[in-house]
């Protein structure tokens, strides 16, 4: 399979539970990954409230870009949370072809834009109180963001996902690997250059 500047997608299967762990992985090692999410109410049972939270709509499964820029299978396949490529089975052992089935790229920007238009959010707007969860959504899982203000401003991070009312979880590398930090205000986020 010949690989150009435009990624072809991939399905990894992931290990159980372990969807957040897989990207966060991939990431790291600069795949091009999309974890199609959507949020539902729990409730919360000691706090007495609900709370907005963010879930893969496709347990155990995401999907990956390899392109010219991207690692290899091999790889892929070394990355902690990942259990296996969905592929066809090969016939012959010697079959060196690649083995493992792309998926259309439009089907990841269909998920794309159906996440960005709320289509998976159970979370509606509560008259009176304001949304539940912050306006609307300008950062997708793996787009690359700046602070711009407060003591980490100018720094850059790897966007991963919506966080309560108005905070986010950003990812930055800091010794070999990506550690999870939870910006208080969306609002001081905005896309790197």
């Amino acid at each position: 399979m010949e690989f150009t500047d435009q990624p072809s997608w991939f399905v990894v299967r992931c290990n159980p539970r372990c969807e957040e762990r897989a990207v966060a992985g991939l990431l790291a090692r600069k795949f091009h990954v999309h974890l199609p999410r959507g949020v539902k109410l729990i409730r919360r049972r000691h706090l007495r409230t609900k709370q907005a939270v963010s879930f893969p709509l496709l347990t155990s499964y995401a999907f990956v870009g390899l392109s010219t820029e991207t690692p290899t299978f091999y790889d892929l396949r070394q990355v902690d949370g990942v259990h296996s490529v969905l592929g066809r089975a090969a016939q012959d052992p010697n079959d060196t072809r690649c083995r493992y089935l792309s998926v259309p790229a439009s089907i990841i920007d269909e998920f794309k834009r159906l996440e960005r238009a709320g289509k998976f959010s159970e979370v509606k707007p509560e008259v009176g109180k304001g949304p539940v969860i912050a306006g609307p959504r300008h950062f997708e899982p793996g787009d690359k963001v700046e602070i711009l203000s407060g003591p980490l401003a100018g720094t850059t991070f790897v966007f991963d996902d919506y966080f309560g009312r108005n905070s986010a979880r950003v990812m930055q590398e800091l010794f070999g690997c990506l550690r999870p930090i939870v910006i208080g205000d969306v609002d001081c986020l905005a896309h790197a250059a």
